[in-house]
């Protein structure tokens, strides 16, 4: 296990030139922003308020690592895997994690703005209290994903892109999913109850075991299922 400081910057560059293994390193407070490290390991490590912006991450993978507090905006995450990290507090706005896997992971506190999903596969992640204004999950697959309040707060996904996205045992209970863009989507055992969906797009898509009650769709452009 190694230490990072503050101004082990060339340090972390350096080490990745020899071995793209970082399981298990602290990264406290370092500044790595527009650092270039794809394909890196991350097992078992730890990220706390870590500037991380526009970095290069590229098929970089995490497996049971901590973020808290950490600066990703605007990096590149492409075909990243995410499996059982824990995010509290981070900035991830106008990151993209095109075609990522994200597998048992938390989202708290976090912002996700413009958060780039397109072709992600999302499996049993959560999104408590987090702000994904606008994100893109176009032809995602989500299965057993959780945007709903579980005591901490419910996700707000106003304006995001789920076009042709395919969504199995969703909870998007009492989530804000206003102007929402749900075109030719799938959607299987998805719990909308109590969501706001004012003004969101559902034309075209599939709907099976869909629950609504109590749901806002004030506006709301439907599905054939729906009309």
């Amino acid at each position: 296990m190694t230490t990072y400081t503050a101004s082990s910057r060339n340090e972390v560059v350096l080490r990745y030139g020899t071995s793209r293994n970082f399981d298990g390193d602290a990264f406290d407070g370092v500044n790595l922003e527009g650092v270039v490290l794809p394909a890196a390991r991350f097992a078992h490590a730890t990220f706390k308020a870590t500037n991380l912006r526009r970095a290069n991450l590229s098929e970089t993978v995490f497996v049971d690592t901590i973020l808290y507090e950490v600066s990703l905006r605007s990096a590149t995450l492409v075909r990243a895997g995410l499996d059982t990290v824990r995010v509290v507090g981070s900035d991830l706005n106008e990151a993209d994690l095109g075609g990522a896997r994200l597998s048992h992971a938390r989202f708290e506190r976090c912002s996700l703005m413009n958060l780039g999903l397109r072709g992600a596969r999302i499996l049993a992640a959560s999104f408590p209290h987090t702000d994904l204004y606008g994100s893109d999950l176009g032809d995602a697959r989500l299965i057993r994903v959780d945007f709903s309040d579980d005591g901490r707060g419910n996700a707000s996904l106003i304006r995001a892109r789920l076009v042709a996205a395919v969504l199995i045992d969703v909870n998007f209970r009492h989530a804000n999913l206003e102007g929402a863009d749900f075109t030719n989507a799938t959607m299987l055992s998805v719990d909308f109850e109590g969501a706001n969906l004012r003004g969101a797009d559902l034309r075209g898509a599939a709907l099976v075991n869909v629950r609504l009650d109590g749901a806002d769709m004030s506006g709301a452009r439907l599905a054939d299922e729906l009309v």
